[in-house]
């Protein structure tokens, strides 16, 4: 099973895989919700652009050299996915807007108030258990977040990641096509 969010840079990163996605400018638009929605979905419903990029690695048993490497070298280690916010969702996303589809996680915390965000996800990544836990600023069409995600469990040392979580409001998601039948 795929580790959620960062961690799904971490194993890029221990893979030696991973790219970065493209810098183009995108014009938002307006927010067309009305206020009381907005009051109760931080993010805009949606689709978004969220780009990982690693900062610190800690694990006892690895050698600093490797840590530095792979520190040096984090922006490009990430990993940049699209992800549908729908419409309906309420006072927090779905957990696998973080997570990504098929993650077993659930918060343990949540928290968006004043353009400041908070949140806290246990997930199984059998073996073993990783913990994300995001912090930073947010406003309906962005977010800018230090993300460190711990994984534990796995009967090897601990390891633990640090590194940013950015999102972007692309537009409305695309409209999926219905199977002719």
């Amino acid at each position: 099973m795929r580790s959620p969010c960062l961690s799904l840079a971490c194993v890029a990163l221990l893979a030696g895989c991973g790219d970065s996605g493209s810098d183009d400018a995108v014009q938002l638009d307006p927010d067309p919700r009305e206020p009381e929605s907005m009051a109760t979905q931080p993010l805009r419903p949606g689709l978004w652009e969220l780009s990982e990029t690693i900062g610190e690695v800690d694990q006892a048993t690895m050698r600093a050299r490797e840590e530095a490497e792979i520190e040096e070298d984090g922006d490009r280690r990430g990993e940049t996915r699209t992800v549908c916010l729908p419409a309906d969702y309420a006072d927090r996303p779905p957990v696998e807007f973080w997570s990504g589809a098929g993650n077993a996680c659930a918060y343990d915390r949540f928290d968006a108030v004043e353009g400041d965000l908070g949140a806290a996800l246990s997930c199984n990544a059998t073996p073993g258990t990783v913990s994300v836990a995001l912090d930073g600023a947010y406003g309906a069409t962005e977010f800018d977040l230090a993300m460190t995600v711990t994984r534990t469990g796995t009967g090897n040392e601990n390891i633990t990641v640090a590194g940013r979580l950015e999102g972007e409001w692309l537009g409305e998601c695309p409209v999926a096509e219905e199977d002719e039948g």
